[in-house]
């Protein structure tokens, strides 16, 4: 559709150029910068925050033949006869200025969380291109263009500006789609174990969905808090400082700047969820919770002997390993009791 529109304008340009009507020729580049816009406009967004690779090319078609056309202008002769006296050229791309600046900048909303329209790298680069253009047609696109930038160097009220520490990249997660956990000193053991947890879909849901734990309150607050931010945040990484000024080992407050070890942060945090609710507890149980059966056979006697152990964690030797299998075979290899470290059966009452 969009196709045929701009195909009929075409062959009208090419009968308007074969006679020199000029003041029709720039007509008709009105109306077909604004069936493009209009295009833009109604263009069903294929580009996502989350992945700037993701490149919509009928979004990068439109916004080149845009550009094309602008530049076009720019650059024929008749714009040192028609430009300076032509108001509705001026006041089309002085609108163009606002709208391609909204779609590159608009921030998103709870109602529409779909904006900005131009996400990818290769459509904001062409968009750069357009401004650039827009600005060469006279001094009053180059200042709209420059109030509209420093505008952005303000926050919402106009009066505070930007924190010190404000970075551009953090408005967009990384191109694997993730949203990453600040380091804040020597955390990175937390934020490794948190990680796993939230990369585990049924644990994730049912944190997110326990409404009110029946310990550590506070901790379950902060924890559905950050699996929230990781789920649907556009940053490219979420501060976890008031989980840590609430999540408490051996009583104590976690120190941002002591490093710990991780088995025994993730071992305390399955704990702590265990003890949240009913559900989490069986569903801790279900995804780590392992069983070891030691069974000793005796030489001497008929008994045999078997004893079960749960496990959360398998402590794995490193040492002259070649993969994870060979040493988890390790764990369960035979072994011969002799002398002191004899079994003493329990029936039997002696040592076998």
């Amino acid at each position: 559709m969009h196709y045929d529109e701009i195909k009929q304008i075409k062959i009208h340009k090419n009968k308007l150029c074969n006679t020199n009507q000029t003041d029709d020729i720039i007509l008709f580049d009105h109306e077909l910068i604004e069936i493009l816009i209009n295009f833009i406009d109604e263009h069903i967004l294929n580009e996502t925050q989350r992945d700037k690779l993701i490149e919509d090319e009928v979004l990068y078609g439109l916004l080149c033949l845009l550009t094309s056309i602008v530049k076009q202008y720019n650059n024929l002769y008749i714009k040192q006869i028609y430009i300076n006296n032509n108001q509705l050229y001026k006041q089309l791309t002085f609108n163009l200025i606002d709208r391609v600046f909204k779609y590159l900048f608009e921030l998103p909303t709870s109602e529409n969380r779909l904006v900005p329209k131009y996400k990818s790298l290769l459509t904001h680069a062409k968009s750069y291109e357009f401004l650039n253009e827009l600005i060469k047609v006279n001094r009053e696109n180059f200042i709209q263009l420059q109030k509209k930038l420093l505008e952005q160097h303000n926050s919402i009220d106009r009066q505070q500006p930007y924190i010190w520490d404000y970075w551009p990249r953090d408005d967009g997660r990384s191109y694997s789609g993730y949203v990453g956990l600040t380091n804040l000193g020597a955390t990175c053991y937390a934020s490794t174990s948190l990680q796993h947890l939230y990369m585990i879909p049924e644990l994730r849901t049912t944190i997110l969905n326990t409404t009110k734990g029946d310990k550590h309150d506070l901790i379950l607050y902060e924890l559905k808090r950050m699996f929230a931010y990781l789920l649907e945040s556009e940053r490219r990484s979420y501060n976890p400082k008031s989980f840590c000024k609430v999540y408490t080992m051996d009583g104590l407050q976690l120190n941002t700047g002591d490093q710990k070890d991780m088995t025994e942060f993730f071992t305390d945090s399955i704990k702590k969820l265990e003890e949240m609710s009913d559900d989490l507890k069986q569903l801790v149980r279900d995804l780590f919770c392992g069983i070891l059966t030691n069974i000793v056979i005796s030489f001497d006697c008929p008994h045999i002997s078997r004893k079960l152990e749960e496990f959360y964690t398998v402590r794995c030797q490193v040492t002259d390993m070649k993969d994870v299998h060979e040493s988890l075979a390790e764990l369960t290899v035979k072994d011969t009791l002799e002398g002191d470290n004899m079994y003493t059966c329990s029936k039997c009452s002696k040592k076998v």
